[in-house]
């Protein structure tokens, strides 16, 4: 039984490791470009963030990008 519990308390620290990532994410793109994202629009994996939204989103962070890189230590956007 407390092997369960500490596999559900890894997991869920987990899962909230990555919601903090989104929301820093999140915010250092709104810093720089004045664009809210919603988190389920955000994907990071290996250093590579997707963002999936409208082209015209797309473009203001593209604006930006040489700036929001360096401080998220992410190596490349990928826009959907």
């Amino acid at each position: 039984m407390i092997d369960l519990k500490n596999l559900l308390e890894r997991l869920s620290n987990s899962l909230n490791k990555d919601a903090k990532l989104k929301d820093q994410i999140i915010q250092t793109i709104k810093e720089k470009t004045k664009v809210q994202l919603a988190p389920e629009k955000i994907n990071l994996k290996d250093g590579v963030l997707e963002i999936n939204t409208n082209p015209i989103i797309n473009n203001e962070i593209r604006l930006k990008e040489d700036l929001i890189k360096p401080e998220l230590k992410i190596s490349r956007i990928i826009y959907k």
